[in-house]
C-alpha cells in the first residue's frame, strides 16, 4: 500500500532558480492554490545558480528527509526546458518528488527507499494551454497541487527505468590521503566540500598516522572545530557541517572573498 499525502495540511516544498525578482515563483504557487487552497509552501531555496542541476540536487538531498511523511517536494532547474526532456514524479517510501528529468533528483535515486520514477503523461493534470517555457507553471505545479489532492500516483503516467542521474562529485582516500573539490558555496561565503564525515572517520581509523593537515589552495589548516565561533575572527578554518560534509570558512567573513576561491576547487586531507 502506497503513502498518501496528508490531506488535511498538505506540504509542498520548492526549489528553483527562480529568484524572487520575477513573478515566476508567485505564479506557480497561485496555480498550486487555485487547485488546493489548503497547501501549505516551505521555499527551500529559489537561489540555486541559473541552470546548476548539481547544485539543487545536493540542495534537495540535504533537505528532504527533514519532512513530514507525504511531503511533496517540487524541484524546478530546468535548463531544458521545452526540449524532449521528460517531466517526472518519483515515489519513495516517504516523499514524493516532482522535476524535469535532468538529473536533479539523482541524491534521492540513492534513497534505499526509491519506489519508482513515472514520466508524467497524463495531460488531464497539466493547465490547459501548455507553453515551452515555463513547465513549472503549466506542468509541475499543477501536478504537485493534483497529487497533493489524493490523486492517486499510477494515474500521472507510466513507470520509466532509464531515468537521467548525473555524476556527483566523490572524495577518495588513497595513500594517507583523502581527495575532494569545493562543490558549494553558501551565502556566508562558507565552502563545503564533498569530503564526508564518515570517509574522514574511516580514513583517520585506517592510517597510522593520527595527525592530519587540510589544504585549500593557499590554506593550511590542522584542526576541524565543532562550531563557528570556536577560533577567532579572521582565521580560516574547518569544520562539519549540518550535511556531514567538511566546510572551509572564516567566522564573521566570507572565506570565499577573502581568498577568491569558487566551486571545483580541489582540496585535501594529508595524514601526517
Amino acid at each position: 500500500m502506497e503513502m498518501s499525502v496528508e490531506k488535511s495540511r498538505p506540504i509542498i516544498t520548492l526549489i528553483t532558480d527562480f529568484g524572487l525578482r520575477d513573478p515566476y515563483v508567485g505564479t506557480m504557487k497561485g496555480v498550486m492554490l487555485k487547485i488546493n487552497p489548503e497547501l501549505s509552501f516551505v521555499d527551500l531555496t529559489h537561489d540555486i545558480e541559473s541552470h546548476n542541476i548539481l547544485e539543487a540536487a545536493m540542495i534537495l538531498g540535504s533537505a528532504y528527509r527533514y519532512f513530514p511523511k507525504g511531503t511533496i517536494h517540487l524541484v524546478v532547474v530546468d535548463p531544458g526546458v521545452g526540449s524532449d526532456r521528460r517531466p517526472i514524479l518519483a515515489l519513495t517510501d516517504k516523499y514524493y518528488f516532482v522535476s524535469p528529468d535532468n538529473g536533479v533528483l539523482s541524491f534521492v535515486y540513492q534513497d534505499p527507499g526509491l519506489k519508482k520514477v513515472l514520466e508524467l503523461g497524463a495531460e488531464r493534470y497539466f493547465l490547459d494551454e501548455v507553453g515551452d517555457t515555463f513547465h513549472g507553471r503549466d506542468i509541475f505545479s499543477p501536478v504537485a497541487s493534483w497529487l497533493s489532492k489524493g490523486v492517486d500516483v499510477s494515474s500521472f503516467g507510466d513507470e520509466i527505468h532509464n531515468y537521467v542521474q548525473i555524476p556527483i562529485p566523490e572524495s577518495e582516500f588513497e595513500n594517507n590521503r583523502i581527495k575532494g573539490r569545493i562543490v558549494y558555496v553558501d551565502k556566508f561565503g562558507n565552502l563545503v566540500s564533498n569530503i564526508k564525515m564518515s570517509l574522514f572517520r574511516k580514513a583517520l581509523s585506517a592510517s597510522s598516522k593520527k595527525k592530519f593537515k587540510i589544504t585549500l589552495g593557499t590554506l593550511e589548516i590542522n584542526k576541524i572545530n565543532k562550531y563557528y565561533i570556536e577560533k577567532e575572527k579572521g582565521t580560516a578554518s574547518a569544520l562539519f557541517n549540518s550535511w556531514g560534509n567538511l566546510e572551509i570558512y572564516v567566522p564573521m567573513k566570507s572565506v570565499s572573498k577573502i581568498y577568491g576561491i569558487k566551486k571545483g576547487k580541489k582540496i585535501t586531507i594529508d595524514f601526517i
